[in-house]
């Protein structure tokens, strides 16, 4: 192999950046670098130090989630960063439900209540209102609106979550019932595709807690709760939701984690 003062061969880049020759003629194709020299008698490419340069702008950008599409019209100046952030900030979302879900699954029956602050973001539902005389008839009209949403062709937000409001004030005195249940079923659908009769849920600071077991458990989760709000002088700015995350929806099964959010200020 000929050596060139100030080149280098394209297996030496490659292995510099710990990649593949064929991520490097990949690059090449897409027209994000070029060959500094061809020789014509072997074919073999090489490169100089500000192509090795641009390489290791390439790799950073792919590094933030960048496609190659959309580096090559960054490199030409047709794309804003301000795209990627929106993106990255979504992944980074994303990521921190994920988490979330996950701690808030790592219970077993006899854990303690953890309270968290969270955030929940904005959220686009159909929402239906029901009067349900009792726990059954309640999951009834949550299968009721997943049934609408079906028919009517609605897509489901992939960030969103699905919940029962419960639109009561969380200090009445009278406000955990079991029987006559006054509840929004809301179903959390994709905002590009909403449609008008969509109810707009803004971003919020919440309080949560998830509980292990079976409906009535949900009474001493709440009560922590309003000892919580109290305590920590929290002002309540909507109505508790929950959100049903695994287990069975029937009222006789104990095996069921509850998740519990309460909007606040």
């Amino acid at each position: 192999m000929r050596k060139y003062d100030n080149l280098f061969q394209i297996g030496e880049v490659a292995s510099l950046f710990n990649i593949s020759r064929k991520m490097l003629l990949n690059y090449e194709s897409h027209g994000l670098i070029k060959p500094t020299f061809v020789d014509l008698g072997t074919n073999y490419r090489y490169f100089d130090s500000y192509t090795i340069a641009r390489i290791q702008l390439i790799l950073d950008l792919r590094q933030t989630g960048m496609s190659v599409s959309d580096v090559g019209k960054y490199l030409k100046g047709d794309l804003s960063t301000k795209k990627q952030i929106t993106e990255l900030e979504k992944k980074i979302a994303n990521a921190e439900k994920a988490i979330e879900q996950l701690e808030l699954r790592n219970i077993s029956e006899n854990d303690p209540l953890i309270i968290r602050e969270i955030y929940i973001p904005q959220r686009y539902c159909i929402r239906k209102n029901f009067i349900s005389k009792d726990v059954d008839d309640a999951v009834s009209a949550v299968f009721d609106t997943y049934k609408e949403c079906i028919e009517r062709k609605l897509k489901f937000s992939e960030t969103g979550y699905h919940f029962c409001e419960f639109t009561k004030n969380i200090f009445d005195e009278n406000f955990y019932e079991l029987t006559d249940i006054s509840m929004n079923v809301c179903i959390a659908i994709d905002e590009k595709t909403a449609p008008r009769d969509a109810v707009i849920y803004p971003a919020t600071k919440a309080l949560s807690v998830s509980f292990y077991g079976d409906y009535e458990k949900g009474y001493y989760a709440y009560e922590l709760l309003k000892k919580y709000l109290l305590e920590n002088n929290y002002s309540v700015a909507g109505f508790p939701q929950e959100t049903y995350l695994e287990g069975n929806f029937d009222n006789v099964s104990n095996k069921r984690i509850t998740w519990i959010v309460i909007p606040v200020v």
